[in-house]
């Protein structure tokens, strides 16, 4: 099963190839299209006998909402949509969460993490596929017809927005924002995904997209420091490159069969260092950093995760973080990122957590004191030495 995050898609790997004459790939739906019907492989937390259908579903505005346990901006829109659930409840219109995760990862997680509306299993990816919904979170709304009348994320969906639908109103352009441009995927691709690949090239794509799982591991849009951050697990801030490296943007796709995971990121190495002359090298300045302790152990804003897939989180300007599945020095890691200095972890704390953090503005003090007060953990300043990633061009021999 895949893992997609930001602008990513994810090709699943066939049981077996077929004609792209056959099964072509599905068009890009566009605002007033009849959506494509609707075929889960499970569906929990609906009445008995209930079918997802366009035809058992007539008459109703159906919102889907397509989702992960490890997608922070998805947990994070959980209380929102119980709210619209709630609200609702009286009137025609039917919420359907849509996941690829199997039954046995969702039943626990929805015990810790409970979630109002339906709950559909879209285990071979074929309603994600049809809406073309390769990025989560993602809402798409029908009419009561079965036509598409939103392509949004979710905190855009709101009582209002429903009741223009009920009542029959159009929505503004806000409500029509493609996951991903389907001329952007290479068709044949999508109809024959490849069993074994590992490639780099020059990139098209505009932003930055990611997508990770057992299989497969993609960047598209990348720069070298994003390349070599994910490859050589380093965040970008402890990364030293020379500008110039930074203004050509590429696409790194590797892909192994099933079972052969774990060589995912060595051939990732491996096709970076043998596309690019450069000299990779890892040094320890010593450095102004932040200590990260836990003197009083973890918080009440510390909850052992709900989920079992990967970890996220989700950051806002107005200072607000959703965290999912992070351990210790995943955390260290977020903070880094908005402190804008190295943590050094000296607490033990052991376990994956899910948080939300809230701390007003990006200034260093209110994250620290939000640190204290909301986690339970310590960040105090030092100096320490710290390991960086050097990236220079290779001087000619």
């Amino acid at each position: 099963m895949k893992r997609i995050v930001c602008l990513a898609w994810s090709l699943s790997l066939a049981p077996s190839l077929v004609n792209a004459a056959d099964d072509p790939a599905p068009p890009f739906l566009k605002i007033g299209d009849r959506a494509p019907d609707i075929h889960l492989e499970g569906l929990l937390q609906a009445p008995e006998g209930a079918k997802v259908t366009l035809e058992a579903l007539k008459g109703n505005i159906v919102v889907l909402e397509f989702w992960a346990t490890w997608c922070g901006p998805c947990i994070g829109a959980i209380p929102h949509m119980n709210e619209l659930v709630d609200k609702f409840a009286d009137k025609p219109v039917r919420f359907i969460s849509i996941t690829d995760e199997e039954k046995s990862v969702i039943e626990p997680f929805l015990k810790k993490r409970p979630m109002k509306g339906w709950v559909g299993l879209d285990t071979d990816r074929s309603v994600i596929k049809a809406f073309k919904a390769f990025g989560v979170p993602r809402t798409i709304i029908l009419d009561a017809n079965g036509a598409l009348v939103a392509n949004t994320h979710p905190n855009m969906v709101t009582e209002s927005v429903l009741n223009d639908i009920l009542a029959g109103r159009k929505l503004g352009a806000a409500f029509d924002e493609p996951d991903i441009d389907s001329s952007k995927v290479e068709p044949s691709a999508v109809e024959h995904p490849p069993l074994y690949e590992v490639s780099i090239r020059p990139s098209a794509l505009e932003g930055l997209g990611f997508s990770w799982g057992p299989t497969e591991y993609k960047g598209m849009g990348w720069t070298l420091l994003n390349l070599a951050s994910s490859i050589y697990e380093m965040p970008e801030r402890r990364i030293d490159i020379s500008p110039e490296l930074m203004e050509q943007k590429y696409d790194l796709t590797v892909i192994v069969p099933e079972g052969q995971q774990d060589s995912l990121r060595p051939l990732a190495r491996q096709a970076f260092q043998s596309a690019f002359p450069l000299d990779v090298r890892r040094e320890a300045p010593e450095t102004e950093v932040f200590v990260l302790t836990a003197p009083r152990g973890p918080g009440v804003g510390l909850r052992p995760t709900a989920a079992t897939g990967r970890s996220t989180f989700h950051s806002t300007q107005n200072g607000q973080l959703v965290a999912v599945n992070k351990d210790l020095p995943m955390m260290a890691e977020i903070f880094e990122g908005i402190l804008g200095k190295q943590v050094v972890i000296e607490a033990k704390l052991e376990g994956h957590f899910d948080f939300e953090l809230s701390y007003g503005q990006n200034q260093p003090d209110l994250m620290i004191k939000a640190v204290r007060e909301q986690l339970g953990l310590e960040l105090r300043p030092d100096k320490r030495p710290v390991e960086v990633l050097v990236v220079r061009k290779k001087s000619p021999n």
